[in-house]
């Protein structure tokens, strides 16, 4: 999916801003005139709070659970903008933007003093981005955008698994460690036109170029491969053993596409990308059509679409237990860009009471999809031929939503639900079998209301039941190998979590003053604290300590909630 998303410019006539505070986070935001009508600014900066009181949320669901640990995660990103009208009909703009994720998950697990169990799981990712846009108006029916910017990319995720006999000398008996990290650096400028010939068309062409530089790694290591009498495991110590892979590519894109008003009901979106994708080895031409129908009026509306689309990026994810780690790839020689054809169809109608009702339906082909083989974690890093291991395959999805609006009255709100399935086959996986994509919920109902109490208060609503996501679950897991423990799977995502459940509530108080105006929110997340289920692994067994049993880790309960904000 491509999201083109735009932000608001700033207040080019006077100063202004607002700020939020909560339990778990904080944002703020000020923006203004730089040249009063002529040019503005924007700064805006969030941050979580969470951080601050998950450990000891989670060092109490551990204790319940007879293990310690804890669980963090951190969140923050600033985003700065500005805008400068050059003359009558040429503008300027600049931007930047920086985001940082952690989430971090430690697990120890004392067995009657004889063995010491560690799990560590942990994700930071990020990204920076900056552009530089200028738009001008070249006559009175076409304007022109030029589009420079420079972005990165930079994932790390860590698995680290330890068994330690405390009864021994030897500081950890067996280890088994993961490190995937995932760069991407990526500049590119793109020129587009938008034309108006007539009133009935709306023309819009252009060409992009980008260039990325890819650093992937992926390792595994064990006991044998790290230091000896090493007391802990470090993604700094893993990272040591090994060289990011570096490589580059370069894409061209060309594209036009037209929205024609055929007649007063009836309209058409015709389009076409050209895209040539090339490294130092091999070079990819594919051509993209797309095609939009539009049957209707004020109040009804009926859709069709179909389309190829081609995407030059792979993104990978383990498999097995735990976290899932994912790292993104270029396509190459022996690695072919990933295709899909996508068909859809929707129908809306609205009511002049505010109602809106939409069905739509949609179906997706797939084709050179990618994955690691069955079994094991391609090592990927310098000098290492890991395309070869890489594993070709299709897949397909398909489903359809019904969607109920109101948005009129004192109460105002959406129901949906979703019946979707995505699946995957892969010659050399799960014995050739078709298996569930790991992300598929097939039932998904999300409901969000709105009762307006007074011209000031409000409350608020949001239930969502959606099906579990699949995970693999193993045959059996018995004692240490020699190399850890022994997991058999039958099948690929043989299996699914339970449904996945929250209802949040919340009261809100609005108030206006001379300078400016403030919101007072009270509420619940979570109110019938369900612990919707995360991740699976495997520990040991409370009875039987030469078994091992799969061990569920799940998200947040109950959480109250309050936040005050003022804007000016």
């Amino acid at each position: 999916s491509v999201l083109d998303l735009h932000t608001r410019q700033g207040n080019s006539n006077k100063i202004s801003g607002e700020a939020a505070f909560s339990l778990i986070s904080f944002k703020a935001s000020l923006e203004g005139p730089i040249v009063k009508e002529k040019g503005s600014f924007m700064v805006s900066y969030r941050r979580t709070f969470i951080d601050i009181w998950l450990k000891e949320i989670s060092r109490w669901l551990n204790n319940e659970l007879d293990r310690s640990g804890e669980s963090n995660y951190f969140f923050s990103d600033i985003y700065a903008k500005a805008n400068y009208q050059l003359t009558s009909k040429h503008k300027a703009e600049i931007s930047f933007f920086r985001s940082r994720d952690k989430f971090t998950n430690l697990v120890e697990k004392d067995n009657d003093g004889i063995l010491l169990d560690l799990k560590e799981n942990n994700i930071n990712w990020g990204n920076d981005l900056m552009s530089l846009k200028f738009t001008s108006e070249w006559g009175k029916n076409l304007f022109g955008k030029l589009l420079l910017y420079q972005s990165l990319y930079d994932q790390n995720s860590f698995k680290y698994s330890a068994y330690n006999n405390i009864n021994t000398t030897t500081p950890l008996d067996y280890i088994n460690a993961y490190l995937f990290t995932s760069k991407v650096q990526e500049r590119a400028g793109k020129y587009e036109f938008d034309w108006l010939p007539s009133k009935k068309q709306y023309v819009k062409m252009g060409i992009s170029y980008t260039s990325r530089v890819f650093s992937p790694k992926v390792l595994e290591a064990t006991e044998k491969d790290l230091p000896a009498n090493i007391e802990m495991v470090t993604s700094i110590d893993l990272d040591t053993l090994g060289v990011n892979a570096k490589i580059k590519s370069h894409e061209l894109n060309v594209y036009i596409e037209d929205d024609i008003k055929i007649t007063d009901g009836f309209r058409a979106n015709i389009g076409v990308n050209y895209a040539n994708f090339m490294d130092s080895l091999f070079s990819y031409n594919a051509i993209q059509p797309r095609l939009g129908l539009l049957f209707g009026s004020d109040k009804t509306a009926l859709k069709f679409g179909f389309g190829k689309t081609i995407q030059y990026l792979h993104l990978i994810s383990s498999s097995g237990l735990g976290l899932y780690n994912d790292v993104w790839l270029p396509s190459q020689k022996k690695m072919s860009p990933q295709s899909a054809w996508i068909g859809d169809a929707s129908f809306t109608f609205k009511t002049n009471s505010g109602y809106k009702f939409g069905i739509e339906f949609y179906y997706k082909w797939m084709h050179d999809l990618s994955n690691f083989p069955e079994g094991k974690t391609t090592k990927i890093e310098d000098g290492v031929d890991w395309v070869s291991e890489i594993v070709s395959g299709k897949g397909k999805a398909y489903g359809a939503e019904v969607f109920l609006e109101k948005n009129i009255g004192k109460l105002i709100g959406s129901v949906s639900y979703t019946y979707s399935k995505s699946r995957r086959e892969f010659e050399l996986l799960n014995n050739g079998h078709e298996y569930p994509f790991t992300y598929n919920r097939d039932h998904s109902i999300k409901t969000n209301l709105v009762f307006k109490i007074s011209q000031f208060s409000e409350f608020t609503a949001s239930w969502n039941w959606l099906s579990g996501t699949f995970y693999s679950k193993p045959l059996s897991y018995t004692t240490l190998g020699p190399s850890g423990p022994i997991v058999i799977f039958t099948e690929k995502n043989n299996t699914r979590f339970d449904p996945y459940q929250r209802l949040d509530l919340g009261f809100v108080i609005y108030n206006s003053f001379r300078w400016g105006s403030s919101k007072l929110f009270l509420g619940a997340y979570n109110v019938i604290n369900n612990k919707n289920y995360f991740y699976a692994d495997i520990e040991r067994d409370n009875t039987d300590l030469n078994k091992f049993t799969l061990q569920y880790f799940r998200l947040l309960p109950l959480i109250p909630s309050i936040s005050f904000s003022i804007a000016w």
